[in-house]
């Protein structure tokens, strides 16, 4: 037989209980921390190529890829965008130093000294930010966007765009300066 007087028996339920709640405050929940929201994957000297019936039409660039768990991604550093024909011959360019990709849209954008160049019919789009809709093969800026268009003949200004991908058409929405007049 074990006996033990109350005084003991104190001690032991107070040590216990001093043990339990140390434990129990030394750690925190997950909830009291932030949610992490960097990226989760980092890509060095990134490429991707867009293909169609095995023929490559489009070729993206970037020196950092960042891809976050909603599957966003961000080009800190920039890209590269080359547009081809299915022929194979490359019809057209868009450099920038900053872009993004947001999954929910599909939509690219661009900031930053954009530059667009179709390279067979020399033209040229200089504009501060460009959204870029792969799905529609359309370029598109919003209506308070400088835009600019060189072309062989033309030098054209304004505010907000539109245009294919390949620069083969494309929109001002507000155009800005003077323009020559054919008779």
């Amino acid at each position: 037989m074990i006996y033990c007087n109350d005084s003991i028996i104190k001690v032991l339920f107070f040590l216990l209980i001093i043990v339990l709640s140390s434990c129990s405050s030394s750690r925190q929940k997950t909830e009291d921390y932030p949610a992490y929201e960097g990226p989760i994957s980092e890509t060095i000297n990134f490429e991707l190529l867009y293909s169609d019936s095995a023929r490559i039409i489009m070729k993206l660039n970037a020196p950092v890829r960042l891809e976050y768990e909603n599957q966003n991604q961000s080009y800190p550093q920039g890209i590269l965008l080359n547009f081809y024909k299915k022929t194979g011959e490359n019809e057209a360019r868009l450099t920038a130093k900053v872009a993004y990709y947001d999954k929910s849209t599909g939509v690219y954008t661009a900031e930053g000294n954009v530059v667009v160049q179709n390279l067979i019919e020399n033209r040229k789009l200089i504009t501060e930010k460009l959204h870029w809709d792969p799905i529609h093969k359309k370029f598109y800026t919003d209506s308070s966007e400088f835009v600019q268009i060189t072309t062989p003949k033309e030098l054209l200004k304004g505010y907000g765009l539109e245009s294919m991908q390949d620069m083969s058409w494309y929109h001002i929405w507000n155009p800005k300066g003077v323009f020559p007049i054919n008779q």
